[in-house]
């Protein structure tokens, strides 16, 4: 369901008043407790998301999502096998707003407060201090529905316009990256009805900006 909390927190914030006449609240919660590909499989990794629909008012939503990397070696200049040892970790702790504008067309808006720690606060080196950085970033989201004869929705978002991470300092001054700022348009139609199995198509365009990743395009059936 690609307009239940989880994915509407995650994807497209306006997805949370999809269905404007049901009220209420609306929960998921995924947990993964292992992950063999990091150097401590103790990491672990939360995501949890809910909403709450008001007639006439609107959808209110909320999201967590925690990925613990494990302890980790903090080494230095000199000491290769590791000085002293460091939790690190990110996490994003989101508030959204979805409003129906009128029976086809919704929007949806999503304010994010970011924290990564991805090596240890302090001095690496001779001029060169690690930092574990913080920051802000806003989600932007549009849906339609065109209806008709095979249900066609059209959705847009805007994900991560937001403020730069600094992860080190160096004796040149501060090094500042964009976080990685994504747009996505997509669409979804159902194909068919044969005794209450629905087939359904959706596809999605995604354009990373301001990132080394370039752009993925993807069709679901």
């Amino acid at each position: 369901n690609p307009y239940n909390a989880l994915m509407a927190m995650h994807f497209n914030p306006a997805g949370l008043a999809y269905y404007p006449t049901k009220v209420g609240f609306n929960f998921g919660f995924n947990y993964s407790g292992f992950n063999p590909a990091l150097a401590d499989e103790s990491g672990s990794f939360v995501y949890t998301a809910g909403s709450y629909k008001l007639p006439e008012v609107g959808a209110f939503g909320y999201s967590f999502r925690y990925l613990g990397l494990g302890t980790q070696e903090k080494t230095g200049v000199g000491n290769p096998f590791g000085v002293s040892l460091f939790e690190s970790y990110e996490f994003e702790f989101s508030l959204a707003y979805a409003y129906v504008i009128s029976d086809e067309f919704m929007a949806g808006i999503k304010t994010s407060v970011l924290k990564n720690q991805i090596t240890a606060a302090g001095e690496v080196a001779e001029g060169y201090t690690a930092k574990a950085p913080s920051g802000v970033s806003l989600d932007l989201g549009v849906l339609y529905k065109f209806g008709g004869r095979y249900n066609t929705n059209v959705a847009a978002s805007i994900n991560n316009l937001g403020s730069k991470m600094q992860f080190l300092e160096k004796p040149t001054g501060r090094e500042r990256f964009n976080i990685p700022t994504i747009f996505r348009l997509g669409a979804k139609s159902d194909l068919f009805d044969f005794n209450d199995h629905v087939g359904k198509i959706s596809g999605e365009i995604e354009m990373r900006v301001l990132s080394t990743v370039g752009t993925a395009t993807g069709i679901n059936l």
